[in-house]
């Protein structure tokens, strides 16, 4: 969640670097920032179908592997299409993590349980949203943005490779 939170929250804080760079006007700017929720509510309702014929776990690696390569050619960015056009491919993939997420909460714990689960995941991306702010200003200042989004994309793949190692979709698959 801290990752989903970074590219999600995290790019306002290094949008007036990023503008800088890319020399986007206030409107580019706000439109870089706001259009990746566009695609994230798109790729709700596009994954939830397509996320009942697969596992958990697989979901979850899609929306993880996806976001990851986007936030990776997100480093090399040259211009305003170019960011706009990851910026919906990433806020897509995101919502597919989000679902893998879910997927296995309900995989792993009983209806009883399941909403101070998702609780939990809510303080963490609400922490994640804190941290992030707290971090990325700091890195971006004493690198770059460019910098920022090397160091997401890196641990989200991580996270994806780890994923792929360690997580199940439910008991059923131990």
């Amino acid at each position: 969640e801290i990752f989903l939170a970074a590219d999600w929250y995290a790019f306002a804080a290094v949008l007036p670097f990023v503008s800088e760079t890319l020399k986007l006007n206030p409107a580019e700017a706000g439109l870089a920032q706001g259009i990746f929720a566009l695609t994230y509510g798109v790729g709700m309702v596009a994954w939830s179908p397509i996320s009942r014929s697969m596992s958990a776990r697989n979901m979850l690696l899609i929306g993880l592997a996806g976001t990851g390569i986007g936030m990776v050619a997100q480093v090399f960015v040259q211009s305003y299409v170019q960011l706009l056009a990851l910026r919906l491919i990433i806020g897509f993939f995101d919502a597919g993590i989000f679902i893998g997420n879910m997927k296995l909460i309900f995989g792993w714990f009983p209806l009883s349980r399941r909403g101070s689960v998702v609780g939990f995941i809510l303080a963490a991306y609400s922490l994640a949203i804190t941290l992030d702010f707290a971090l990325v200003i700091p890195l971006t200042l004493a690198t770059n943005w460019r910098t920022f989004f090397a160091v997401l994309a890196a641990g989200t793949l991580i996270v994806a490779v780890l994923d792929a190692l360690v997580v199940r979709s439910g008991p059923r698959e131990i």
